[in-house]
Parts: C-alpha cells; structure tokens; sequence
C-alpha cells in the first residue's frame, strides 16, 4: 500500500515537472520572433512597414528572453530573431532616409524643369508680343508713309502737291503735342516764295531735328506751308521726294521744274 502510494508521487512530481518545462519554454515566441526579424529584413524596403515589422519582432523576441529566464533555458533562436529585427528596423531607416532623400532631389530637379520651362514659354511669349509689336510697328509705318508717299514722284502737277501739303498740314495738327510725329516741307525753286520762314518754323516744330512738335509750333508751321499753298501754280510741275527716319517720313521735299 505505502509502496504504491509513493510510486504515484514520484509519477506526479515527475509529470508536473515535465509540464512546467515544456509549458513555460516559449518556442513559439521564439519561431514568431525570428520569422518576423526575417520579414523585417525582407520587407525593410517598404517605408513604415518594414519597422512596424522589426519592432513587432524585437517585442516577442524580449517576452520570449523574459520567459527563458524564468524556465531557464536558452535558444538560439529568439537571439537570431533579435538581430534579424535590429537590422530590418535599422535598414527600414536606412531605406526610408534614401527614399525622402531620393524625392527630394528629384522635386527639387522637377522644379527646376518647371522653372526652365517656365522661363522659356515666358521668353517664347515675350518674342511673340515683341514680333507682334514689331509686325504693328511695320504695319504703322506703312499706313502712315503711304498718306505721303502716294504723292511722290518726279513729275507730279500743282493739284496733286497743293492736296500732298494739305495732307501734311493735317497730320501735323493730328499728332500735335505728341513729341515724336512732324513732317517738315522743304521746298527749292518755288515761284513767288521765300522759303527761309517756312525752314524756320519746321525747325521748331519737327522733334526729327531737335524741335518740339507743341501746339503753337505745329500752328506757325502750318501757317507757313498754306503760305507755300498759295504759291503752287495747278499746271506747272513739281518733283517730291521724301526723306524717312526710323521709317517714318519726316520731311517731303518739293521743287518746281
């Protein structure tokens, strides 16, 4: 009786201590470290998750150590897992530092793209705007030319040059106070006519040879050029030719034959 009594103690003891051994070891702690320290490493690539990874593994891994202690033993295993997810967090930093530094470097070229681009459509605008302003300045140019020079020619009868100085007169009182706009009338050989005041008070008034084109000015001038009117005869004949500067016509000259 006492005999059996003391073999189903030695049964019992031994059983728990079997039970606590092999319910205490945490292997499974120690697989689930590891495998996550390896996904740590796999994954260290993908900002975030990679260290969410580690980190997760480096916890298990010191519960797993914690637990050892307490049963000691000891595996290899939780200690790999322990590396794997200190070099999967460190190389996860690693990669995310690159990857920020990397889109850095390429917004900063990117915008640097955008600001050359910029510039030339800016530089491509602007040489439309300059060759429009250009294309208008050419088409004024012409419109305003063609008001004289229809009238030019070397043999043009008194009709035509009493209207050509009609025109002159108008577009002189037009741009009157303008500061850029006079046509002078420079005459030679003018039956009846003293052209020295006519030379003076075009003088004055033409800004092409130093004269300011105000309103009192262009008002002398034309007093002059009706004077000049007067003393074209319709069927006598007149040579007119016209003198340009910047393109304009600035002065019509007009002599008798």
């Amino acid at each position: 009786m006492d005999e059996n009594k003391n073999e189903n103690i030695e049964v019992s003891e031994s059983e728990v201590q079997s039970n606590m051994q092999g319910n205490s070891e945490p292997k499974g702690l120690y697989i689930a470290s590891l495998i996550l320290g390896i996904c740590a490493i796999i994954f260290g690539w993908i900002p975030i998750f990679g260290q969410i990874l580690a980190i997760v593994a480096l916890i298990i891994g010191i519960v797993a150590i914690l637990k050892m202690k307490k049963c000691n033993s000891k595996n290899g295993m939780v200690i790999a897992g322990l590396v794997m997810s200190i070099i999967g967090f460190i190389l996860g930093i690693v990669i995310t530092v690159i990857i920020i530094l990397t889109g850095v470097v390429i917004y900063d070229k990117a915008s640097e793209a955008i600001e050359e681009s910029d510039l030339d459509m800016h530089r491509v605008a602007s040489n439309v705007i300059e060759s429009a302003a250009d294309d208008f300045s050419e088409a004024e140019r012409d419109m305003y030319n063609s008001t004289f020079e229809s009238y030019e020619g070397n043999s043009e009868n008194g009709t035509s040059v009493r209207r050509l100085i009609d025109e002159i007169i108008s577009n002189n009182e037009s741009y009157a106070g303008d500061g850029e706009r006079f046509v002078s009338v420079e005459v030679d050989d003018i039956t009846g006519f003293d052209d020295d005041a006519l030379d003076d008070a075009c003088e004055k008034a033409n800004p092409y040879e130093g004269g300011n084109n105000s309103s009192s000015n262009v008002d002398d001038a034309t007093a002059e050029m009706n004077e000049l009117r007067s003393k074209i005869v319709n069927s006598n004949r007149y040579t007119v030719d016209m003198v340009c500067s910047d393109g304009f016509v600035v002065e019509v000259e007009i002599s008798e034959q």
